[in-house]
């Protein structure tokens, strides 16, 4: 590569050097980036831009909550089913009584369900709802029965319930 003459003191400095060594005046030709260097990083830019646009593989990421992976709190909700469900109002036709079997399909053990019911007067206004948590555990593959169970104060109204399982922590 050939010297070049500094454009103040004309001193022969290196095409690379940034300054000239003798004056310290800028040596515009080491920071001239000709067009088709630009060119040249412009079309690489443009085609990384279009392949990753253009690609068919789902994005790389990693961990539990990638898109693919089901949550399994998730999992375990929907593994588990009411069944036998019977309430009643006791305590002058003010307290919710409730007895239910709760199954667990799933392959982990469950405890502390939470489970939340909505009450309904005869004309489908949704009127009321409680939600509170049997503190039990469920294993897998398992069936327990909770007979009598509080769920606490009731509008006197109430004729109708839909109960369902809101919330519950794996084991």
């Amino acid at each position: 590569m050939k010297n070049i003459q500094c454009s103040n003191c004309s001193q022969e400095i290196s095409r690379k050097a940034p300054t000239c060594p003798k004056c310290g005046h800028p040596n515009k030709v080491a920071h001239h980036v000709s067009s088709w260097q630009v060119l040249f990083t412009l079309g690489m830019c443009f085609v990384v831009i279009w392949w990753l646009a253009t690609s068919d593989s789902p994005p790389v990421s990693g961990g539990a909550n990638s898109a693919n992976t089901p949550d399994p709190k998730s999992v375990a909700l929907s593994n588990i089913e009411l069944k036998n469900l019977r309430w009643s109002k006791e305590g002058f036709g003010n307290v919710m009584q409730l007895s239910v079997t709760l199954i667990n399909k799933g392959q982990r053990d469950v405890k502390d369900i939470e489970l939340k019911c909505e009450h309904f007067s005869n004309s489908g206004t949704r009127i009321d709802s409680n939600k509170r948590i049997i503190y039990e555990i469920i294993p897998a593959g398992k069936s327990k029965t909770i007979k009598e169970f509080g769920m606490g104060f009731i509008h006197n109204q109430a004729t109708k319930t839909g109960c369902h399982i809101s919330d519950l922590v794996l084991m």
